[in-house]
C-alpha cells in the first residue's frame, strides 16, 4: 500500500499532458479568434491549409481526417511560438491578452 496513492505511469502522465496542453490551447484560441482553413481533393488525398497560421497545412486521406490534422498542426505551431517567445523574454515578462 503507497501512502501517497497510486503512481501512475509517467508516459501515460505525458500523454495526458500533452492532450490536454492541446486541448486548452484549441478552447483558448476558440474563444478569441476563429481560423479558415483552405482545403481542397487532389485524386485519393485530401490536402489543406491554415490561412492565419503560416507553416500550419496537412494532408489526410479524408476531409475529416484533414481538418483533425489542420487543428492539431494549428496548435503546434501556436504552443512552439508561445514557448519561443517565452524563453526570448527570459523571466521577467508579462502575458497579456489582446
Amino acid at each position: 500500500m503507497e501512502r501517497f496513492g497510486s503512481r501512475e505511469n509517467p508516459v501515460e502522465l505525458e500523454q495526458k499532458y500533452e492532450i490536454e496542453k492541446i486541448l486548452y490551447n484549441y478552447r483558448v484560441l476558440m474563444m478569441h479568434a476563429s481560423l479558415t482553413a483552405i482545403i481542397r481533393q487532389e485524386e485519393d488525398w485530401w490536402i489543406g491549409w491554415v490561412e492565419e497560421i503560416p507553416g500550419a497545412n496537412a494532408q489526410e486521406k479524408t476531409r475529416d481526417e484533414l481538418l483533425v490534422s489542420l487543428r492539431v498542426a494549428a496548435n503546434d505551431i501556436i504552443e512552439l511560438n508561445r514557448e519561443e517567445a517565452r524563453k526570448a523574454c527570459a523571466s521577467n515578462f508579462e502575458e497579456v491578452a489582446l
